[in-house]
């Protein structure tokens, strides 16, 4: 009876050190989730942070849609021949024209630059 109470201690303590090993390795498990969802969540508000910097449509529509006004005005006041460019060459006027354009889209360019960088 005595080898059968020392066996029966044996397997005992060896499923304790079993169980303990495994409560061991379910906390370092639940520590690194814990730590693994918390950095999900940091991005997740660097996400939402960064998107609070982008130019929101209505905007940018806006900002387009003056400026193919302005642009449509040129086109209107270039082709009946009225205000500054009236006296000046075509290729002048299509110059002008062009330096508009380009200075329109460095100036939505810009535009969402800085507020993607705010």
């Amino acid at each position: 009876m005595g080898e059968l109470a020392i066996l029966i201690t044996e397997l005992d303590r060896r499923v304790y050190q079993k169980f303990t090993d495994n409560q061991t390795a379910l906390a370092a498990a639940l520590a690194s989730t814990d730590k693994r969802l918390e950095q999900m969540n940091e991005f997740r508000g660097q996400l939402t942070d960064r998107e609070r910097t982008f130019a929101r449509q209505d905007v940018v529509s806006a900002r387009i849609d003056s400026l193919e006004a302005r642009l449509s005005a040129v086109e209107v006041a270039q082709a009946s021949g009225t205000g500054r460019d009236s006296g000046q060459s075509a290729t002048k006027s299509n110059a002008m024209v062009v330096y508009g354009l380009v200075l329109a889209a460095a100036a939505i360019a810009v535009t969402l630059i800085l507020t993607l960088m705010s």
